[in-house]
């Protein structure tokens, strides 16, 4: 029969110390954690839990989304999602009326959905109007300020004023409308049809505008071999003598240096264009 001793030596090491991974556990430093939830718990219950949440969040969010619908359908419906107010600033030649006309909405339509795009092709679409800025309000309200054109000379036709743009249109002028310096302006005289006055306006602006303002009168003079010829009377009482069709190429930088010819032939006052070529005479 064999006999196993349990035998302990006792060795004092009192200079050693020994470190707290080697140290001997026991029960009292051993800590056990236990996680109640995941082990005693039925599995089933946490999976229907877990469906119970989800479906309070899905039933949220469609609450949330009908809610939403619902405030944007009264919205709509209602007076406050409609245009407050159209305001129109800078314009004296072209009326308020005119402007408000050509607009694609009214106070009636939909502030959210107008495109302040849109509203600026409608007002540039006009013809003494050169540009223009629109401005959208936090309350409905619509700013749109007006650029226009610069207006270069004006005549009188079949009792009416026309007054001739820096586009080149050609315009009736009205009571409502307002002009400044006026007669400051090139007068154009003796125009015998709307067709020539067109014609004159579309190369009128084409000239070079040192040459535009240095010129006080323009006078339809035709003859009998040039029948749209006109005289260009400067400030300085000379006159540029040219036919309308070729006028914006004749008095044109590259074939006409203006101040050249002034100062070169001073003492003439007629320069005659004839096609490719410049006559001076007194």
């Amino acid at each position: 029969m064999i006999m196993k001793l349990k035998f302990k030596p006792k060795i004092h090491l009192p200079h050693l110390k020994w470190p707290e991974r080697f140290k001997r556990k026991t029960k009292e430093n051993v800590e056990y954690e236990y996680d109640y939830e995941e082990y005693d718990d039925d599995p089933r219950h946490v999976i229907l839990e877990q469906r119970k949440k989800e479906k309070r969040r899905l039933y949220q969010r469609i609450g949330i989304v009908v809610v939403i619908s619902l405030l944007m359908i009264g919205y709509f419906l209602s007076d406050l999602s409609k245009i407050q107010g159209i305001t129109i600033e800078g314009n004296k030649l072209v009326e308020t009326s005119i402007i408000e006309a050509a607009l694609s909405v009214d106070k009636s339509s939909i502030f959210l959905t107008t495109s302040s795009a849109t509203l600026k092709r409608d007002v540039e679409s006009i013809d003494l109007i050169e540009s223009a800025k629109v401005k959208k309000g936090l309350l409905g309200t619509i700013k749109i300020t007006v650029t226009e054109k610069d207006i270069v000379a004006f005549t009188e036709f079949k009792d009416a004023t026309y007054i001739i743009d820096s586009g080149g249109g050609v315009t009736q002028l009205t009571e409502a409308m307002y002009v400044d310096n006026m007669n400051q302006l090139p007068y154009m005289a003796q125009f015998k049809s709307m067709k020539l006055i067109k014609q004159f306006a579309k190369q009128y602006v084409q000239v070079p505008e040192l040459i535009r303002n240095s010129i006080s009168d323009i006078v339809y003079a035709p003859e009998k071999a040039d029948e749209t010829r006109v005289r260009l009377i400067l400030t300085n009482s000379k006159e540029l003598i040219v036919r309308i069709e070729n006028m914006a190429e004749n008095l044109s930088e590259d074939h006409f240096n203006f101040e050249g010819y002034m100062d070169k032939y001073s003492e003439y006052r007629y320069f005659i264009f004839e096609g490719h070529f410049i006559r001076v005479s007194n």
